[in-house]
């Protein structure tokens, strides 16, 4: 029987994916599992056929096929052909995309098939790159992380509208590497790659959701905290609004923040230093007015003072961001009214944010400090480690989170709060977002972490319960998470839309009322 016979035709395809493979310098192991032939079938290959002119055989590779990602993203040109290589494999149909952009098996293929694609994806990249930086090795390193452990995803760049790689576990600035690093490359290159993966193939991800309080878009113009005679000019400009606070609520109007006239405020202004100048917004200056009665002050029957925990999740985000910047700023010169060195008293000093000690042989001068706090979203592929407070109902969940301690850098932190709480241990940590949450004055840092044990212990007790749930849990909607505008929420939310299926967005889920992700027994609850 000849090979070349036709009930022999899927014995020739696997022999023709195999002479290409060696010649492109595939391992053993991948030949092996794209072609099905044994070892000894592809020793003998390497034998007859790949004979030099001086008699010697090609060097058989062996060995398995390189799995790290980081080649690929760690210079802007190895990220702008991995991103090459990664549009042409989609061309040459190795895989499809979803409606999300994520890189799924096409069923129907064969291995034979697939390796046969892969190989004219790459063959096509070799044409284009003079000098390539990847073999045919990390180009099956390329689809295995784009298609099998989903460490890789397609991205849309929002300058120039081209698709680039991201990297799973990274921070995506959804700029592409040729517009993070144009002078290494043309500005006009940056257009060649949309006309390889033309829409529908690969389109813009969807926005990522708000975070309250995170939404402040105030300029501060910092250098007017030290002109004194322009802060009274704007004090006095008719122009200019003030946020009042007292006693840690805000004036609000309706569901918006109430932005005072000088002249409303005459009665509560005489004293410089109970307003601090936070910016400038819609070219008018901003100032937080502190105001220090026993009785609640009247603005008008519309308005009222209210708990920034109670109207947060009604403000839209620039309101949200100024009234948790007013409240900090208010709460945080509360705290310091006297000198932490010698106990005399301090005064307000450059817009209000110093406090100066008014004991000239003292002169100690405090700056307005931040409580850092981590959160973190603990997964194990599809699964994410959550835990419920003692307060909290039956079936809510959220993140673990706590403060930063001294000498703690925040990875430290992460492995201690982790461990301390639930007893597991933490690997590899990503950042992903932040929060500021003025109760009184903490900054939510929100991670991702890989969990590398499985056996969960409540060491410390503050948790009444801590479990592994699956996303099937949450779709469900058996699982109660934390609110949408709360940066728990968007770290669950960021780790459950890596994987098919309806977003967290889609599914629709009942929203709890906002409140703290977890309580502290400081001044006021973070």
């Amino acid at each position: 029987m000849r090979i070349t016979d036709n009930r022999y035709r899927g014995e020739l395809d696997k022999f023709d994916l195999a002479v290409r493979l060696i010649n492109h310098e595939a391992r053993t192991g991948t030949i092996r599992r794209l072609t099905g032939f044994t070892e000894d079938r592809i020793r003998k290959l390497y034998g007859a056929y790949f004979k030099s002119v001086a008699g010697e055989q090609v060097r058989r590779r062996r060995g398995k096929s390189p799995r790290q990602i980081a080649r690929f993203v760690n210079s802007t040109r190895r990220h702008t052909e991995a991103t090459l290589l990664a549009c042409l494999c989609r061309l040459c149909h190795a895989f499809r995309l979803t409606d999300r952009q994520r890189a799924n098996r096409i069923d129907s293929l064969d291995d034979v098939t697939l390796g046969t694609r892969l190989c004219d994806a790459f063959e096509t990249y070799q044409r284009l790159c003079p000098s390539p930086q990847f073999s045919f090795e990390w180009t099956w390193n390329l689809y295995h992380a784009l298609v099998e452990t989903r460490e890789l995803y397609f991205s849309w760049c929002d300058t120039c509208h081209g698709p680039y790689i991201q990297d799973t576990y990274a921070l995506d600035y959804r700029r592409c590497p040729l517009c993070e690093q144009k002078a290494l490359f043309s500005k006009t290159a940056c257009f060649t790659l949309p006309v390889l993966v033309p829409p529908p193939l690969l389109r813009h991800c969807p926005d990522m959701p708000d975070i309250v309080f995170s939404g402040n878009t105030i300029e501060r113009h910092s250098a007017l905290r030290n002109d004194p005679a322009a802060l009274e000019i704007a004090r006095a400009d008719p122009t200019t609004h003030y946020v009042a606070i007292w006693r840690n609520r805000c004036l609000v109007h309706g569901t918006r923040i109430a932005l005072l006239a000088p002249a409303n405020v005459s009665a509560y202004t005489q004293n410089p230093e109970h307003s601090t100048f936070l910016g400038r917004l819609n070219d008018r200056s901003i100032f937080a007015l502190a105001i220090d009665t026993d009785d609640e002050p009247s603005f008008g029957a519309d308005a009222s003072f209210v708990g920034l925990r109670e109207i947060s999740a009604l403000l839209d985000a620039t309101d949200a961001g100024l009234a948790a910047f007013a409240k900090a700023i208010v709460a945080w010169q509360n705290n310091h009214r006297h000198c932490g060195v010698c106990g005399s008293r301090n005064r307000v000093a450059e817009g209000g944010f110093v406090m100066t000690c008014k004991d000239l042989n003292c002169g100690h001068r405090s700056f307005p400090r931040l409580d850092p706090a981590v959160i973190v979203l603990v997964h194990n592929n599809d699964r994410a480690l959550l835990g419920r407070q003692t307060e909290w109902p039956e079936r809510r969940f959220s993140t673990i989170a706590g403060f930063v301690e001294p000498g703690e850098s925040l990875e430290d932190a992460i492995r201690r709060e982790v461990a301390e709480e639930t007893n597991i241990k933490v690997g590899d940590t990503t950042y992903v977002a932040s929060q500021p949450w003025p109760f009184p004055a903490a900054l939510m840092i929100g991670f991702h972490a890989r969990g590398m044990s499985e056996d969960i212990k409540l060491n410390d007790g503050e948790l009444a319960e801590a479990r592994w749930i699956s996303r099937q849990e949450i779709a469900s909607g058996d699982i109660i998470l934390p609110p949408g505008i709360s940066v728990a929420h968007h770290l669950i939310e960021t780790w459950f839309d890596r994987y098919d299926g309806p977003t967290l967005k889609e599914l629709n889920l009942p929203d709890p009322p906002f409140r703290s992700p977890r309580p502290v027994d400081r001044t006021e609850e973070r």
